[in-house]
């Protein structure tokens, strides 16, 4: 990187190498070019950037973009790309960074090592912590740090890779670890305790964390069907383009239907039986004719066909 971005009277190239301006254009190029890796301060200058966009638009420009470029690599969710499809500007991100660095305060102050942190927020000890353990850990109950629901909720987005909603070790770990080097981490680490038991949930809350596990397991179930949906959806889109000139090649008379005589124009050795056998197999054994919809639907086989023949 680091390439000539301006050439007009007066630019210092030198000046500009380090400008928070040339970052911002810098992430954004890369943006353009589908890129998915970005660095701690390259996810904030591209936030920087985009402020002005709304974070579904960016999603929906990004997909439809490297759909065109077709890349091997389509999936971003766990990617440091997902920031920017989460948060609308950089102040969200580093609100949450500062949130961590209280937390990381507070674990000291209990005298936890950061490395056991999430076994003691594990109340349940299913290696996730969902929204209410997160809550009672970070409550009265423990560290105290005075966390609304909508701050914990978006401090989960910030550390949640996946977006299944909950943190798993490795996500919650290096969100709590950012920016420091494993020297650093050490001394974090030092003349901690590092015997913890989970903190335990009282009644109330795992009657909540109950409801909490019920909605996220239909929330899951939810998103893999709509994600199949749009799978399916999209393999139609897909057949449907490649069906479409051989339906217009055989409807001679442009009228949006064909029967029996206009395939029989093209598969000469297509009887009528098999023509009344297709209508019958997609349900339409009371009409003659197929349209463009039960022929992109169902008559994969004739367009096959169509195609040896032709």
């Amino acid at each position: 990187y680091g390439q000539l971005l301006d050439a007009s009277p007066g630019f210092d190239i030198e000046w500009s190498k380090g400008s928070a301006d040339m970052q911002t254009a810098m992430a954004c190029f890369r943006f353009l070019n589908c890129d998915f890796f970005f660095g701690d301060t390259e996810v904030l200058m591209l936030m920087r950037g985009l402020r002005m966009t709304d974070t579904k638009k960016r999603q929906a420009f990004f997909e439809n973009a490297i759909r065109c470029r077709r890349r091997v690599r389509q999936a971003w969710k766990d990617t440091p790309l997902s920031k920017i499809f989460t948060f609308s500007d950089h102040f969200q991100v580093l609100a949450n960074r500062a949130i961590l660095l209280l937390i990381r305060h507070k674990l000291r102050e209990k005298k936890v090592a950061l490395h056991r942190s999430f076994d003691k927020f594990d109340s349940v000890s299913d290696g996730r912590l969902h929204m209410t353990e997160l809550k009672y850990a970070l409550g009265k109950a423990f560290l105290n740090v005075g966390l609304t629901d909508n701050e914990i909720s978006r401090l989960i987005q910030h550390c949640d890779k996946d977006s299944d909603g909950q943190l798993s070790r490795y996500e919650f770990l290096e969100a709590l670890y950012f920016g420091q080097s494993e020297e650093e981490i050490k001394i974090l680490n030092s003349d901690l305790s590092d015997k913890v038991s989970p903190l335990e949930l009282p009644d109330h809350l795992k009657e909540e964390y109950a409801r909490e596990e019920k909605a996220h397991k239909e929330r899951l179930a939810a998103m893999a069907a709509m994600e199949e949906k749009e799978r399916k959806s999209l393999e139609n889109k897909r057949l449907r383009r490649r069906i479409q000139p051989v339906f217009y090649c055989i409807d001679k008379k442009n009228n949006g239907f064909i029967g029996y005589s206009d395939i029989q124009r093209v598969l000469v050795k297509y009887t009528k039986e098999q023509f009344d056998r297709l209508l019958l197999t997609i349900g339409k054994k009371d009409k003659t004719t197929l349209s463009l919809n039960d022929f992109c639907e169902h008559g994969l086989s004739i367009a096959q066909r169509v195609r040896k023949v032709a």
